[in-house]
């Protein structure tokens, strides 16, 4: 079914509006700089949450991208477009495994931590998380469960450190009330 899919997505729909697009969003070059200044804006004036929320997207960047290539070295699956015929191949194919997708899972890991700090963040980071992802399979390097792999990757990940943001909130709520003399 995976590999069914595959076809379908790279072969089947082929057409030049997706071979010029596809490499686009594929890309990671073209969301740096709106990640970057994003990350800007929340340490200027983002208060402390925005400075919280921007430390901790670093960490879970790091978290992210070591996660996937951790279960790569695990798992080693050829990529397809060293172990299937007939890929359509619009990237280079890259010597590494295929499962699961590091792209997927660090774009799945910021879109929803991002998302879920700051809620209008939900749909671009939606539309952005499906288009990545499908625009790896599309270029013929990764399968679709490695792309739902990485997302389930970066989802688990982007949890892990909402609740490490939350549990800093608290540490640091409590600290504060300390330090604050009770006027009672």
């Amino acid at each position: 079914m995976d590999i069914s899919l595959f076809y379908l997505i790279n072969r089947g729909i082929e057409n030049r509006f997706f071979d010029f697009l596809m490499p686009i969003l594929s890309n990671i070059g073209y969301f740096r700089f709106p990640l970057a200044l994003l990350w800007i804006c929340l340490v200027i004036w983002g208060g402390r949450k925005g400075r919280l929320v921007a430390l901790l997207s670093l960490i879970l960047l790091l978290f992210s991208d070591s996660m996937s290539y951790l279960l790569k070295l695990l798992i080693q699956r050829p990529r397809p477009c060293h172990a299937l015929p007939n890929v359509h191949l619009l990237a280079g194919c890259s010597r590494s495994f295929s499962f699961p997708s590091n792209r997927a899972s660090n774009v799945f890991a910021m879109g929803a931590y991002f998302a879920y700090f700051y809620r209008w963040l939900v749909a671009p980071a939606s539309i952005i998380f499906l288009a990545v992802g499908f625009s790896r399979v599309y270029l013929g390097v990764h399968y679709p469960s490695d792309v739902l792999g990485g997302a389930m990757v970066g989802l688990f990940c982007a949890v892990i450190l909402i609740w490490l943001n939350k549990a800093i909130q608290i540490l640091l709520d409590q600290r504060r009330k300390e330090k604050t003399p009770d006027h009672a």
